[in-house]
């Protein structure tokens, strides 16, 4: 029966991953700019909490406090799994920046340029310039966007060291950085632990397919998002300062799984 419950889920799954490539890419004829970006968002919003209620993940949020509506943020956070995004996109309708490498990733790419993510090539500096300027006229618009300063996902041992370049368009375009931890709690009743959390965790060279099918087998999934209060854009203000004062923020609030 649990077998049964599992493959099931991931037919949802895959249903919805389908619904959002088919959607997302035909708003592309009827929508431009903001009006299509601000469409993509919502509806990565809408299928992302569906998606964490057919996993049967519950996610508890600390510090809604500190989201003031009617405000862009340019978001931060640790990076242990593709989860993070369910769970930020089901909190807020976030634009994702992420990288050139995962446009080209099979499926994820996919998901992710039909829910409107901005890609950006971390490893070209002839391009930074060019990025930093698109993504601070999407601050400038209004939309609320979210990056992983790591760089990479980890094991959740601790965190990476912030990399500086993607905090210079909220220093161009004004706009706070805000923030944010995620913390794995639970996984089927047991707290998560250096032995279990690879069923959570995806990082290194673990399979997308496989990997979600053992978390699509689990019960019970319980996550911490922690909004920490925002970092404000000053005059003086420059980007390594943001990076060194952000990664000392989600550092001081984040509990390495040992």
């Amino acid at each position: 029966m649990r077998k049964i419950h599992q493959y099931w889920k991931m037919i949802v799954i895959g249903f919805l991953m389908l619904t959002l490539v088919t959607v997302g890419n035909l708003a592309r004829l009827f929508a431009k700019g903001k009006t299509l970006r601000e469409f993509q968002t919502e509806l990565v919003r809408r299928l992302s909490r569906i998606t964490l209620a057919v996993l049967g993940v519950k996610v508890f949020i600390e510090g809604t406090e500190n989201w003031r509506e009617g405000k862009s943020y340019l978001a931060v956070s640790n990076h242990l799994s593709y989860l993070d995004i369910l769970l930020f996109a089901s909190y807020q309708p976030f634009c994702f920046v992420s990288t050139e490498e995962v446009r080209t990733t099979p499926v994820l790419g996919s998901l992710a340029t039909a829910g409107g993510c901005v890609f950006v090539e971390r490893r070209s500096r002839e391009n930074i310039r060019q990025e930093v300027e698109l993504i601070a006229g999407l601050l400038k618009q209004g939309h609320s966007m979210i990056f992983f300063p790591e760089g990479t996902s980890t094991n959740g041992s601790s965190v990476l060291p912030f990399k500086r370049p993607l905090f210079a368009p909220a220093v161009l375009a004004g706009v706070p950085v805000l923030p944010a931890v995620v913390q794995l709690i639970e996984i089927d009743g047991k707290s998560v632990s250096g032995q279990n959390r690879d069923l959570l965790c995806w990082y290194g060279d673990m399979q997308f397919a496989p990997h979600l099918l053992a978390l699509a087998g689990l019960q019970s999934v319980k996550v911490l998002l922690k909004i920490l209060p925002e970092i404000p854009i000053k005059d003086s203000t420059r980007r390594e300062e943001l990076a060194q004062e952000a990664q000392k923020a989600v550092t001081s609030h984040y509990k390495p799984i040992t």
